[in-house]
């Protein structure tokens, strides 16, 4: 009866740490905001929506930490963009050949939803600073650049999120690690000048966007990279990030480098990403530095295959932050 007992009081002591340590996890999101696609368009907007619901499922945050991102206003934009470009959004004024290169629909929910993911990453940065992890339920819209929108992104959440932070005085340096399989121009031309930041992106070299901007640190994969030689690539990159002595690191861990996907011209699997997550996240513990993460592109079919892998890059990071606070609490 004893030994009974004992068991029941440490079973309900974890369960009682356990339970606390969740509720220090928040999950940003902007899934409960659409607009309208033609049929066979590539843009996967479904992902946002399930991919929420199936957070709120899994138990690993308490509903009220699955938050809406809130739509931020000009003078948050104007970080990243300039006020022409803003206003232009705010009348729909963009000629056929602009939202072509946008890919995305001339309309007033399409720029709505784009303010509330900026919205969305910056309340995860100053989440992330004081609970060292905070996740965004999409975000890493690094092909939008100063004057214009490309590629499905509007405006640039992260470079307009960390220098609203760098400008707040909440951090001194930040850097970007963006393991998209498209390269982040947009974020890499906007704050090319700004000397707090630290840029890298490791990206397919014969993939979008074709012509390619400068990052702080560049590593571009030949088409078909596979596991080991896509691992190199991201502890090499990952340790020269490390190097500038960030305060905040934006992980941008997309789904698309697998080999999977429709537009993603590498061969990773779905256990190297995994790799790459924890690999990354795990540093980020050990050396206490606070991180956002993103979760970038994805375009495998059937679509759950992406939500899938978002998935697998939450719950590494829910996991990290779990064992680090039992640690600490114990």
């Amino acid at each position: 009866m004893g030994v009974r007992f004992l068991f029941a009081t440490l079973q309900s002591f974890f369960a009682i740490i356990l339970l606390q340590m969740r509720t220090t996890l928040k999950a940003f999101h902007y899934g409960h905001l659409s607009f309208q696609l033609r049929q066979g368009h590539r843009y996967p907007l479904p992902r946002y929506a399930w991919l929420r619901q199936i957070v709120l499922d899994s138990g690993l945050f308490f509903p009220q930490y699955v938050i809406a991102g809130q739509p931020v206003t000009d003078d948050v934009l104007l970080w990243g963009h300039s006020a022409e470009y803003i206003a232009k959004t705010q009348a729909c004024n963009f000629t056929p050949a602009e939202i072509r290169f946008l890919n995305l629909p001339n309309h007033p929910s399409v720029f709505h939803r784009a303010r509330a993911i900026v919205g969305s990453t910056l309340a995860a940065g100053h989440t992330a600073l004081s609970d060292g992890i905070s996740f965004v339920l999409g975000g890493g819209t690094h092909h939008a650049h100063r004057t214009y929108g490309s590629g499905f992104c509007v405006f640039n959440d992260v470079a307009c999120a960390a220098r609203q932070l760098l400008v707040d005085g909440k951090i001194q340096r930040v850097a970007v690690f963006d393991c998209d399989v498209h390269q982040g121009d947009g974020t890499a031309t906007i704050l090319a000048a700004e000397k707090a930041a630290f840029t890298c992106s490791i990206h397919a070299a014969a993939n979008f966007p074709f012509v390619k901007a400068a990052s702080d640190l560049d590593i571009a994969l030949p088409t078909g990279t596979l596991d080991a030689h896509y691992l190199t690539a991201v502890q090499t990159a990952f340790e020269q990030t490390m190097a500038t002595h960030p305060e905040l690191l934006f992980y941008v861990a997309g789904a698309d480098p697998f080999v999977g996907d429709r537009l993603g011209k590498l061969a990773v699997s779905a256990a190297a990403l995994a790799q790459r997550d924890r690999y990354v996240l795990e540093a980020c513990r050990r050396n206490e530095l606070p991180v956002v993460v993103l979760l970038g592109g994805g375009y495998a079919q059937p679509l759950r295959t992406v939500v899938d892998l978002n998935m697998q890059t939450i719950q590494i990071g829910c996991a990290l932050h779990t064992s680090t606070q039992l640690q600490r609490t114990i």
